[in-house]
């Protein structure tokens, strides 16, 4: 069985999000299986999620960098400034 070397606890959370790479305008489906205020894991609708990407929900978008992937799963950390960051109907988005 894996550790686990979260740096804080993540909540089930089930939702459709999008990804985009950086300069793109094309957003690629995923869902968000757990989230936290540190970092979530996601499922990509197809392919692989890129390393570095924007999260998209309703009501806010986070920056992140892939820390682990497994076939169409990675986990990914949130690497903009936590800042005036707040949960969202659970998540956790930039203002």
């Amino acid at each position: 069985m894996l550790a686990n070397k979260r740096k804080r606890a993540r909540q089930s959370w089930v939702r459709a999000a999008k990804i985009q790479a950086s300069g793109a305008t094309r957003l690629r489906d995923c869902l968000i299986i757990e989230i936290s205020d540190s970092g979530v894991r996601l499922q990509a609708a197809s392919g692989r999620i890129i390393n570095r990407f924007t999260l998209l929900l309703a009501g806010g978008r986070r920056d992140c960098r892939v820390i682990w992937r497994t076939g169409n799963e990675a986990g990914a950390e949130f690497i903009d400034t936590e800042v005036g960051t707040e949960f969202v109907e659970g998540s956790v988005m930039r203002q």
